[in-house]
């Protein structure tokens, strides 16, 4: 009885440790999928970051929108694809389906940012970044396979401590069973994941060699158009081409300005048929001079090379200009811009002509002292010094005649300017007079206005009187009155017409004065002749 009793003590020691145990792991259970649950909720918001910040930059590179849907279509035809095949190969665990989901779409999410951004830059780096990423994929996919398997295979141990008979070897075999498919199911979705990584390095290395075989035959096809053109097309393309490619619009503009003003638009509709002939359009190039927001133009690698077979045959040949008609519809607006660059860059262009001739010179000494005159004897080294202080002293000469002609033309351009300003100073007081000389006229129109509106109402009172003395009839006396009265409107009469004549006259002077000053074009001076009135 003793021993039943202690067996029973023992057995229900046992049984309130696992309870005490199967709550502990209930417990652990409830905040590992909680933190799971938080895990996939921050993960989900960071691939929505990483899908807005892909959108972004792929806009601001491309600056197509239907690049970047196309792209957007693309990766979410990628991410149902990995959804189904992680779905059929994985039946078991819908937590484990929804992680390693998320892991491959932040894969191939990084891998499409790295195609867009990396493979124009270099193919070794982006081959580095690919292995770095196919290497973490695998550590991490065997982390997680690692912890799934060790935390089944604790949970079945506490299930056979806590679990008797024929119970525990079925919860065992069930055990053994799902872990044993989780783990094939990780492995294989490593072995996927690096294949899929493998699949994405080659088409990205063989995209960047494609790419880099385009642009070689880009740069090849231009060479080979360059030395079919005309020497002096060569040394105008020379001049423009490097500051087009770079996107220098004012650099472009002081080449094309020093065109204008060595060869004029001849020169110019040369250059721009020789920029048709290599590839550029001509239309792109004024719509990018014109506008800030242009971008800056290409040449195409379809463009036909010109007709002459060879170097030898096309300096042989007589020059012939290419067709090229948008190119020569185009001429005028270079050559308006190409003026005023013309105007602003004269005076620079002659200065780095001037500091191009020092430098000159300075190169012929350095070449010189390096060991020309140890090559000659006495006589032939004396006559070289002398050729050379002669040409020296002739280029000296040169470029003294030039700071004058450039001295002379900032003076005459000085005194023009002054001369103009002066024009502009009397006009402004001519048109100052001729304003005050009108708000005179102006106020004269009115006092004649207000003497006229006086004496019309003076001759009014007159008639009313006229009107009651007829009325009253008062005799011999009367008559007299009314007739000097009457002698009297009639010369004010007379009087007032006269006023309103020259009123009238007045104003048409002044109005046609106007009208000619309009037409001539520049300021007129009106001047008007007072006339005494006639006395009553």
């Amino acid at each position: 009885m003793d021993h039943d009793g202690s067996n029973m003590k023992i057995s229900e020691h046992h049984l309130i440790i696992s309870n005490i145990i199967l709550i502990i792991l209930r417990l652990t259970l409830i905040t590992l999928i909680t933190l799971i649950i938080i895990l996939i909720i921050i993960l989900i918001i960071i691939l929505i970051i990483i899908i807005i910040i892909l959108i972004i930059i792929v806009i601001i590179i491309n600056n197509s929108i239907i690049i970047t849907i196309i792209i957007s279509i693309i990766i979410l035809i990628i991410i149902i694809i990995i959804l189904i095949i992680i779905v059929i190969i994985i039946n078991n665990s819908i937590i484990i389906t929804i992680i390693i989901s998320i892991i491959m779409v932040i894969i191939i999410i990084i891998i499409l940012i790295i195609i867009v951004i990396i493979i124009n830059n270099s193919i070794i780096i982006t081959i580095i970044i690919i292995i770095i990423i196919i290497i973490i994929t695998i550590i991490i996919i065997i982390i997680i396979s690692i912890i799934i398997t060790l935390s089944h295979h604790t949970h079945l141990k506490i299930l056979l401590r806590t679990s008797p008979g024929s119970r525990a070897d079925g919860l065992q075999l069930n055990a053994v069973k799902w872990s044993r498919g989780t783990s094939e199911a990780m492995f294989r979705l490593g072995y996927v994941a690096l294949l899929l990584s493998v699949f994405s390095a080659e088409c990205i290395d063989q995209h960047a060699l494609r790419l880099k075989h385009q642009n070689q035959e880009a740069q090849a096809a231009l060479r080979r158009r360059l030395l079919q053109l005309d020497p002096e097309q060569q040394q105008d393309l020379a001049m423009v081409v490097p500051y087009l490619k770079s996107g220098d619009k004012a650099a472009f503009k002081k080449g094309l300005g020093a065109m204008v003003q060595n060869g004029g638009n001849e020169r110019i509709k040369r250059c721009l048929q020789g920029l048709s002939a290599i590839g550029f359009d001509a239309l792109e190039i004024q719509n990018w001079m014109t506008h800030p927001d242009a971008p800056t133009p290409q040449p195409s690698t379809t463009a036909a090379p010109p007709a002459q077979p060879s170097v030898t045959a096309a300096l042989r040949a007589p020059p012939k200009a290419p067709a090229a008609p948008q190119a020569v519809a185009t001429v005028g607006a270079m050559a308006g811009l190409a003026a005023e660059q013309q105007l602003l860059g004269g005076q620079q262009a002659q200065q780095q002509e001037v500091k191009k001739d020092l430098g000159d010179l300075k190169t012929a000494q350095t070449a010189q002292e390096q060991g020309d005159l140890q090559k000659m004897s006495k006589g032939q080294a004396k006559a070289a010094l002398r050729k050379e202080l002669a040409r020296r002293l002739a280029k000296g000469v040169q470029a003294f005649k030039r700071v004058e002609s450039v001295e002379k033309s900032e003076a005459s351009l000085q005194n023009e300017v002054a001369a103009d300003a002066k024009r502009v100073e009397k006009l402004e007081e001519a048109l100052q007079k001729e304003e005050t000389k009108e708000a005179e006229v102006e106020k004269e129109n009115v006092e004649l206005k207000k003497e006229l509106a006086e004496q019309a109402a003076a001759s009014k009172k007159t008639f009313a009187r006229l009107d009651a003395l007829e009325a009253r009839g008062t005799g011999g006396a009367s008559d007299s009155r009314v007739s000097a009265l009457e002698e009297q409107n009639a010369k004010f009469r007379a009087a007032l017409a006269g006023a309103a004549r020259r009123l009238i006259n007045l104003e048409a002077d002044v109005t046609s004065q106007k009208q000619s000053a309009l037409q001539l074009g520049g300021p007129k001076i009106v001047r008007h002749e007072k006339k005494p009135m006639p006395s009553p």
